[in-house]
């Protein structure tokens, strides 16, 4: 059953076509996205962003990849690794995005998306969180939260590897509320990395 529906955020009006569905349930047995949505041939799963609008009045959309996703992510990846880790060399990040493109296919990834560019995602396998990635021109809005908080309504508990030198990130999931459970070592790079974790209260 499909509706059409005025929302109202941030003083401006859009309609918005929502589409009623079976809600899908965790392991816990709670329902998770109530419904689905479509505007302007667009399809996903309502988040706490899906249906609001950006600054410019665009419409703002979490949901999963898409195949033809795969090249825009995959530089989006290479982009901002390169850019986070300057104490890795770039060649590092370049040698396995081969391998990466190959395997964003089978990995359980949602992408935020504004005035229908993507504009950074999110990759899970399981509970562990593989990375955010947010794209350099629209960082510091919160899309990074926004993409945390969307898997932690899928998830009853998170759990990721960051490195010690980025720092910025460590302070984003401990402002989160991620804990470091311990330390280890990235062999392919030799840098030191935390271990952390968070879980629904």
């Amino acid at each position: 059953q499909k509706l059409t529906v005025l929302v109202d955020l941030f003083g401006q009006e859009t309609s918005v076509e929502v589409v009623l569905c079976a809600p899908k349930r965790g392991r816990d047995g709670q329902a998770r996205g109530l419904a689905s949505f479509t505007k302007r041939g667009m399809t996903g799963n309502l988040s706490r962003a899906n249906g609001k609008l950006g600054l410019d009045g665009a419409l703002i959309v979490i949901r999963e990849l898409r195949k033809t996703d795969l090249d825009s992510v995959a530089e989006l990846w290479l982009d901002t690794n390169r850019k986070a880790h300057a104490f890795i060399p770039a060649q590092h990040w370049q040698g396995h995005l081969a391998m990466v493109k190959e395997m964003l296919p089978q990995a359980e990834v949602y992408v935020y998306e504004e005035a229908e560019e993507i504009q950074g995602f999110i990759g899970l396998s399981g509970e562990y969180i593989e990375g955010i990635f947010v794209s350099g021109k629209v960082q510091s809005r919160g899309i990074g939260k926004l993409l945390l908080d969307h898997a932690k309504g899928l998830k009853g508990s998170l759990r990721l590897s960051v490195y010690q030198k980025n720092a910025r990130a460590v302070r984003f999931y401990q402002r989160e509320g991620f804990e470091i459970h311990c330390e280890g070592l990235d062999e392919s790079t030799g840098e030191k990395e935390y271990a952390m974790t968070w879980r629904r209260k």
